[in-house]
């Protein structure tokens, strides 16, 4: 695998996990309306969309720098072979 290659593996993994966080944000959104932080009225489209947009702003700031930081440091822990085998068994 070429260094080409394995850049865009990287940046691949790291906009799905951009994407998966956006995701994590709106299944808090049941939650916040549950305990009666925002009223309802808000909760409809506001509330989406301004925690659409604060995830993916904040998100994406942590991973861009994580794509840039990582290398650095060394620890490649998206390029891995198999990284759920190496999560669950620490190999």
């Amino acid at each position: 695998m070429t260094n080409r290659d394995s850049i865009k593996q990287s940046k691949r993994i790291y906009i799905i996990l951009w994407l998966l966080c956006i995701l994590g944000a709106w299944l808090l959104l049941p939650y916040v309306q549950h305990f009666g932080v925002v009223p309802e009225e808000v909760f409809t489209s506001k509330l989406f969309w301004l925690s659409t947009i604060q995830a993916g702003l904040f998100f994406g700031i942590v991973l861009w720098l994580n794509h840039f930081l990582v290398p650095k440091t060394d620890l490649s822990p998206c390029l891995a072979d198999n990284p759920f085998k190496r999560i669950v068994l620490f190999v």
